[in-house]
């Protein structure tokens, strides 16, 4: 059995996993060759879904298809079961239950989703999470796994049984979580290592830091002290499944490694492709040993489907293309010659060259959140030619499979950068045009009125607002119109002595005339209620 000490006390801190959602998965299988149910229509199951915050997220995104989410902490299910009556879903059960328990009387599922729960159970719980997946995966359905790897564990793991050998010398079985004696003992650690700066210094230091923040219990109890971490190397993981009769397809993640491999390579060096001399899995497992990995996310089907392990952009005219949300454009160059970089979320710059492959960002972006063909996006370039010349060697004349053929392998590095991203199927129609009483759904006005800034539209995809856009999110209820809102924003103004910036200078609200704010509040409300229609919050009105 598994304790739920820590899970009901400290209840595990769950996130919405966009990365995860069940489109994301039938893509990923799609482009190794693995046709998955249809998402639309799908029954998903998530195994330790904790709140079940992610699984909600789900099922609002597939109103016509069954959600079960098992969890065996007691509260978190209660917790996410309250979420459900709030938001009014009708597709989606949450269950108390131990996985030990779950058995064949659940049916069979085309998803099925097991994130941060393989590491941190007993082998035998991990022997039956792989077990459902082999008997209840229906034959053509694909289960998403995480799991913690070495080498990347293996100094986390000295950190966690320096953590739990202290809690236990100095505190013993009470059960009490220890934070600020933690942290002191990390930074003593830490400053006791500065005269020696090895990896295991680093760790400390991304340990200590990840203890100053504002969820650091969560991390404390369940990444540092909770009693059962069983990390393993990749080929151990795919031999266990290979045990159940499932088989490896990809990794969420999979982009990262060969980007990582493009950069390493350099002139006069040996290939690194020499070293596993065309056996997949043995490349898989170098790169964790080079790239010091620490987390897998899997994705597995049944044995005998034909996986496509050779990738490359003559597969992108299968899949609709979108904008990934994690970048901004920093500079447009109108220019042939003129770069067009791309700042990334994650501090990294992406430069382009190619007029072609500029004109399709600046498209997708455009019609973001919105997907499109390549097909159809070569057209939008070629309809419109004025806006920036092809290169000579490339120009509007030239026969459309030949353009098509180098915008997309434009395009293919673009996504091995995660500039762009690949969907199975298009994008549902997004409400662009605010009506008289906005109406944002249900569980995104649940996420703001709770404080969060990162909320979920109805099709799974994550948006970023700022603190005014989620003080107003809970009112769009379709009940308050405009007008309400604009009363509201007045009072938060004023009441938190806020200013703006007339002219050059920086006004309080309060000293400019009511005619003044009114015009300001109005022309930014405009500007909020863009942003939340960009992020395709808005739902109709029934």
């Amino acid at each position: 059995m598994m304790t739920t000490h820590t899970y009901d006390e400290f209840p595990y801190f769950c996130l919405i996993r966009p990365d995860i959602h069940p489109r994301q998965l039938a893509t990923l299988a799609a482009l190794f060759g693995v046709q998955t149910p249809p998402v639309e229509n799908s029954q998903v199951l998530e195994l330790g879904c904790g709140n079940g915050i992610n699984l909600i997220a789900i099922a609002q995104s597939l109103p016509h298809s069954k959600c079960i989410g098992i969890d065996y902490s007691a509260r978190q299910i209660a917790e996410g079961q309250k979420v459900i009556e709030v938001v009014k879903l009708q597709n989606i059960s949450l269950r108390h239950l131990d996985i030990l328990d779950f058995d064949e009387s659940f049916g069979q599922f085309d998803y099925i989703i097991i994130h941060g729960v393989y590491s941190w159970v007993p082998e035998p719980v991990q022997e039956k999470l792989l077990s459902i997946c082999q008997q209840q995966l229906t034959p053509q359905g694909v289960a998403y796994i995480s799991y913690n790897t070495y080498p990347g564990w293996h100094l986390n793991q000295m950190g966690r049984e320096m953590l739990q050998f202290f809690h236990q010398q100095q505190f013993g079985e009470t059960g009490r979580v220890r934070p600020e004696e933690s942290k002191q003992l990390v930074k003593l650690a830490w400053s006791l290592n500065q005269a020696n700066p090895d990896a295991f210094t680093k760790t400390l230091e991304e340990m200590w830091e990840r203890l100053q923040k504002p969820d650091m219990e969560n991390y404390l109890w369940h990444d540092l002290l909770e009693s059962t971490n069983l990390p393993m190397y990749f080929y151990e993981f795919v031999e266990r499944v290979k045990r159940f009769g499932l088989e490896y397809v990809t990794d969420v993640k999979f982009r990262d490694f060969k980007v990582a491999v493009e950069k390493g390579t350099t002139e006069g060096e040996p290939a690194v492709e020499t070293l596993w001399r065309g056996d997949f899995f043995a490349k898989e497992q170098y790169l964790d040993f080079f790239l010091n990995r620490k987390l897998r996310m899997s994705v597995l089907c049944h044995q005998g489907r034909e996986i496509n392990r050779e990738l490359d952009s003559r597969v992108l005219p299968n899949f609709y293309l979108v904008a990934s949300p994690g970048w901004q454009p920093v500079t447009l160059g109108s220019e042939d010659n003129e770069p067009f970089v791309l700042q990334m979320t994650n501090s990294k710059q992406v430069v382009i060259l190619s007029p072609l492959v500029k004109q399709a960002l600046e498209y997708l972006w455009r019609i973001y959140p919105q997907n499109v063909t390549v097909a159809k996006l070569l057209s939008q370039i070629l309809a419109h030619p004025e806006s920036r010349p092809l290169p000579h060697s490339l120009d509007h004349s030239s026969k459309p499979p030949l353009v098509e053929e180098r915008l997309a392998e434009g395009l293919w590095q673009l996504y091995y950068r995660e500039v762009i991203e690949l969907n199975l199927s298009p994008t549902p129609s997004f409400i662009t045009t605010v009506n008289d009483y906005p109406t944002v759904s249900p569980l995104a006005r649940w996420q703001a009125a709770r404080g969060e800034k990162t909320v979920v539209n109805r099709v799974g995809q994550l948006g970023r607002l700022d603190e005014f856009s989620c003080e107003l999110l809970p009112l769009m209820d379709g009940k308050h119109s405009r007008q309400n809102l604009l009363k509201v924003m007045k009072e938060w103004v004023m009441k938190n002595d806020l200013t703006v910036t007339v002219g050059e200078e920086e006004v309080l609200f309060r000293e400019l005339s009511n005619a003044e704010v009114k015009e300001i509040l109005k022309l930014y409300l405009e500007e909020i209620l863009g942003v939340i229609g960009r992020n395709g919050l808005l739902v109709d009105v029934k």
